[in-house]
């Protein structure tokens, strides 16, 4: 009778140690899948971030390319306004000397 209560107290044991080392496992397999997807949403946001980065890289080359057709656009405009205001001023001149 004292061998089967050993033999049974050892299988008891021998369970609960089998249940803990499952659980244990669980618990492992439980974090690493956590952790990878922890991993993958950094993944995820860093593709995220890329993708908005290059839009602003566009965005910016658009800008800085529009901003360059401005200051030429300016740049001519500011050489015709100076012929014309130096055709303006040779023109009062002759006028000028033909009073005289």
């Amino acid at each position: 009778m004292q061998t089967i209560l050993k033999e049974n107290m050892t299988k008891h044991t021998q369970t609960a140690v089998e249940l803990k080392e499952r659980k244990r496992e669980q618990q492992k397999k439980r974090f690493k899948f956590t952790e990878e997807m922890a991993i993958a949403d950094i993944a995820s946001s860093i593709g995220h971030i890329t993708k908005s980065i290059e839009s602003m890289s566009e965005s910016y080359s658009k800008i800085l390319k529009i901003n360059k057709n401005v200051v030429t656009y300016l740049q001519k405009a500011e050489k015709r306004e100076k012929g014309m205001n130096q055709t303006v001023a040779d023109i009062e001149h002759i006028s000028i000397r033909e009073k005289q």
